[in-house]
């Protein structure tokens, strides 16, 4: 009586050990990326055809844009017809015209000096609070010196300078108010204040009188004590260029800075200045409104469309509309929807393969086998001498190298051969010709092993290995499905058939 609980229990144990298969899948993302790359011929397809898609795209909207652009410079022609001025409808005196010419011309004025106004650094400045730089050098070049005085004055001409200057500022304005801000100036002990325009037109006179030494300086105003002493710096570096220059060919050449300072100092002349150019802005105004304001009615209505319309659209429209037309004509590029229908080929590709990859539902690997049955692995084999291209071996010989090398035919025969072939089965799923031809194989090294469908898929296959009780589970990686897999496990344990182990066979 007591031999029937011990049985109980050993059928038990039995189930518990049959109900090993897990239904947790785990991605192995370096196996999909080899996946991706044996699919490189449908990558070819998805590249040929994004490019197909991208160049057709770039031909409808080119059409598109050419259609666009045909419609706008006939509307725009249309709209310049409707607006054109016919001067022959009024009668304008010769002298009222003239006015007109004069107050236009004085809007003109009035425009220019508003924008100086407004942008230059000097109308910014306060007066009592002027930062002033001052940069000297003592000059000695022999009978040369007036010759390399106007070389040191020079370089503040140079475009280049005036540009390290503007950005070394800091200021917010354009480069040509810059030089409002700059000044040099040479003198002598004979002439302490020697114009250098003199100087270079009437060189040989200049040079008979000048000495053999000079004093050259430099002043810089800015809003601040730091934008001095950066500007000063630039014009410093741009000297010792020079400087360089002129010791390579001028004899008995030298050239020593005796000052350098920036300080803060008032300066009534900017004042001055800036009442002026606030002068002539309102006094350009005023002649604008008095010539304007002395017109009548039709003459405004002349006056308004021969003039104002010109200057309000060259003024506030026309760079609005002169960039609205570029962006409009800007060309489609073929290039960007070229590269945008590959890219499309590439993701539309890469979805389908990654779907179809995730979907299938067959094991991938022999690390999933191995993780979903726990149950150990007589061998993994791939077949790398079967014929196929560079690029499919090239991509066999590198997965080799990145998840090891695969067990050969030999090897696994060998491991069966030890085992007690007689009493088991090698079952393996008929439908798949790579699966049956490493199985007939292998009947070569263990000739009394008995092959066999699986027992789930066939009734003989079931009595076989029913009557065995022991059998070895061939599984193809990407065509033997989890469920299958798993319903083969579930009817050997419910017919107490044992699984020794496994054999993968790794398919291309």
């Amino acid at each position: 009586m007591e031999a029937a609980p011990d049985r109980i229990r050993e059928v038990r144990m039995d189930e518990q050990r049959y109900n090993y298969y897990e239904d947790d899948v785990e991605i192995d993302l370096i196996d999909l990326m080899f996946h991706l790359l044996k699919k490189w011929r449908g990558l070819i397809v998805a590249i040929v055809l994004g490019a197909v898609l991208g160049m057709g795209i770039y031909a409808v909207k080119a059409h598109q844009q050419k259609k666009e652009l045909a419609a706008n410079a006939a509307a725009a022609e249309e709209m310049q017809e409707e607006d054109a001025f016919d001067e022959s409808q009024y009668d304008i005196d010769d002298d009222v015209a003239a006015n007109m010419e004069l107050a236009y011309q004085y809007r003109q004025l009035y425009r220019k000096q508003l924008e100086y106004n407004q942008k230059s650094i000097i109308m910014k400045l306060d007066p009592n609070a002027v930062y002033t730089g001052d940069l000297k050098y003592y000059l000695t070049a022999g009978y040369d010196t007036g010759l390399v005085g106007v070389l040191y004055q020079s370089i503040l001409s140079d475009k280049n300078l005036l540009t390290e200057l503007q950005a070394a500022s800091g200021l917010d304005c354009d480069v040509p108010y810059i030089k409002e801000l700059i000044d040099s100036g040479v003198s002598t002990e004979n002439d302490s204040n020697i114009n250098i325009n003199n100087l270079v037109s009437d060189l040989t006179d200049s040079m008979a009188s000048v000495t053999k030494n000079a004093i050259i300086s430099y002043k810089v105003v800015s809003t601040s004590e730091e934008s001095c002493e950066k500007m000063i710096q630039v014009i410093r570096e741009k000297v010792q260029e020079l400087d360089a220059q002129c010791q390579e060919n001028y004899a008995g050449y030298s050239a020593v800075e005796v000052a350098d300072s920036v300080r803060k100092v008032t300066d009534n002349s900017y004042l001055n200045q800036q009442k002026s150019n606030i002068d002539q802005l309102n006094n350009y105004l005023s002649n604008v409104q008095k010539l304007e304001n002395a017109l009548t009615d039709e003459e405004k209505e002349f006056y308004f469309h021969k003039y104002l319309t010109k200057e309000f659209v060259s003024q506030d429209e026309d760079e609005e509309l002169t960039t609205a037309v570029v962006d409009e004509a800007e060309p489609v590029s073929k290039v960007k929807w070229l590269a945008l229908g590959i890219f499309l080929g590439i993701c539309v590709w890469g979805m389908y393969e990654c779907c179809r990859y995730l979907m299938d539902g067959s094991v991938k690997t022999t690390g999933e086998v191995q993780r979903l049955t726990h149950l150990p692995v007589i061998g993994c084999y791939q077949d790398i001498t079967a014929k196929k291209n560079k690029i499919d071996q090239s991509i066999m010989q590198l997965q080799s190298k990145v998840i090891g090398k695969r067990d050969s035919l030999d090897y696994i025969g060998s491991l069966i051969s030890t085992m007690e072939q007689e009493n088991c089965l090698l079952s393996s799923e008929s439908a798949f010709t790579e699966t049956s031809q490493v199985v007939e194989k292998l009947r070569e090294y263990c000739s009394e092993m008995q092959i066999a469908e699986y027992s789930s898929k066939n009734v003989d296959s079931l009595n076989t290995a029913h009557n065995i009780g022991r059998e070895i589970l061939v599984v193809s990686t990407g065509k033997t499905k989890r469920s299958d897999l798993k319903r083969e496990l579930e009817v050997c344990g419910m017919q107490n058939i044992k699984v020794s182990g496994l054999i993968v066979v790794e398919n291309m």
